[in-house]
């Protein structure tokens, strides 16, 4: 019983962070309403992967490692920063184009593997993840825990953020969401572009 309030608690922390959009939000609702399902879906599995390693490295006490070592944590740092910079570019340049007067194409060109990186690297690329789930694990997991929790608990984190994220694409793929997104593509591309720089900038600028 004991254990199972343990697995309750990290299920709850993870929620109530989950409730606070960040980068990976914004990434994958913009990609979802852009009508692009497949590679919405692709997304969320990277994201999933990444958030089991970080789970899988906190468990290991690496993240640990990675916390208390400067320039390992820097250099992580500097690395999601510049991506989410480069993500962020890359959706304001895309807001110049032309907004269609159609419903938006159900046609999905991005590759699989596309889809797969942006997933696993807006994920891996936030240190701000192994700060919550090392945090997460030394205020929550027992220092004695039996073995078959740490495997029950990374199956549990990856069960709950797949479940997540596919939650997100599958209300941020609605045909009316995606309709109104039509009408207002520009000014979503322009938001989510200048959100995801800011979130980089913040953690470039970040102490922590």
């Amino acid at each position: 019983m004991e254990h199972a309030f343990t697995l309750a608690i990290i299920a709850a922390l993870y929620l109530a962070a989950k409730a606070s959009p960040g980068p990976i939000f914004f990434v994958l609702s913009r990609y979802s309403m852009a009508g692009l399902r497949r590679s919405a879906t692709l997304i969320a599995i990277g994201i999933t992967t990444g958030s089991t390693v970080w789970a899988v490295m906190s468990l290991m006490g690496l993240s640990m490692v990675l916390m208390q070592t400067g320039w390992l944590y820097a250099a992580l740092k500097i690395a999601g920063g510049a991506y989410l910079l480069y993500l962020g570019a890359t959706m304001l340049l895309s807001s110049s184009q032309p907004a269609a007067d159609t419903p938006v194409s159900t046609v999905d060109t991005m590759s699989a593997a596309k889809a797969l990186r942006i997933g696993l690297l807006t994920s891996l690329t936030n240190p701000k993840s192994g700060v919550f789930w090392t945090s997460v694990f030394l205020v929550a997991f027992p220092p004695d825990a039996p073995a078959w929790m740490y495997p029950t608990t990374v199956c549990m984190i990856t069960a709950m953020s797949f479940a997540w994220h596919m939650m997100l694409v599958t209300v941020f793929s609605w045909q009316r969401i995606r309709t109104v997104y039509v009408r207002i593509k520009r000014h979503i591309d322009r938001l989510t572009g200048t959100i995801l720089i800011l979130f980089g900038i913040r953690l470039l600028a970040s102490d922590r």
